[in-house]
C-alpha cells in the first residue's frame, strides 16, 4: 500500500513579508540620529551584481518605507527551480519554492549567498562562486591589473 501524500505546506499570506520587516523593527533600538538603512533596495543590488547565479530575477514589490522587499528568482540549474523569497531586516524568508515538496518554503535565511546555496546545493554554489572568481583574476593577470597593483604597493612602502 501507498502512504497518503503529505499535506501541502502553508503558504504564508501576502502579509508576511510586512509583518517580518514590523517585527525586525520593533526588535532593534532605533537611534534618532540615524536614519534606517533602505533594506528593501538590496534586492536592486542582488538583481544586478549576482547575475551569474541565477537564470531569471524579478523584483516583485519593495515596500513604501524600503525596509523590505519581495523577489522571484530562478535557478541557473537544468531544473528551473523558482523561489518567491520576501527580504526584510531579520533576512530572506522563502515565502514559495517550486520544487517537489516545496521543502524550502517557510525557511529563513541569514544572507544572500545561502539562500543562493539552498535553491542550487552548496557545491555547485561554491563552483560557480570559485569559477567566477578564478575566470576575474586570470582577466586581471592578463591585462596586468594584478602586477600594476603589486608596484603600487611596493612604492607606497
Amino acid at each position: 500500500q501507498e502512504a497518503p501524500p503529505s499535506p501541502p505546506r502553508p503558504r504564508p499570506s501576502e502579509g508576511a513579508c510586512a509583518r517580518g520587516a514590523m517585527a525586525a523593527r520593533e526588535g532593534k533600538e532605533v537611534d534618532d540620529e540615524e536614519e534606517p538603512k533602505p533594506i528593501g533596495e538590496d534586492v536592486l543590488h542582488y538583481q544586478a551584481h549576482y547575475r551569474d547565479f541565477f537564470s531569471e530575477f524579478e523584483v516583485l514589490s519593495i515596500s513604501p518605507d524600503r525596509q523590505s522587499a519581495k523577489f522571484r528568482i530562478v535557478s541557473k540549474a537544468v531544473v528551473k527551480r523558482a523561489l518567491e523569497v520576501c527580504l526584510t531586516a531579520s533576512g530572506f524568508l522563502v515565502e514559495a519554492d517550486s520544487a517537489p515538496g516545496a521543502v524550502l518554503t517557510g525557511r529563513e535565511l541569514e544572507s544572500f549567498e545561502q539562500l543562493l546555496s539552498a535553491m542550487d546545493g552548496a557545491e555547485v554554489f561554491g563552483t560557480r562562486l570559485c569559477d567566477l572568481v578564478s575566470g576575474e583574476l586570470a582577466r586581471q593577470l592578463a591585462a596586468g591589473g594584478l602586477q600594476r597593483e603589486e608596484e603600487e604597493e611596493e612604492e607606497e612602502e
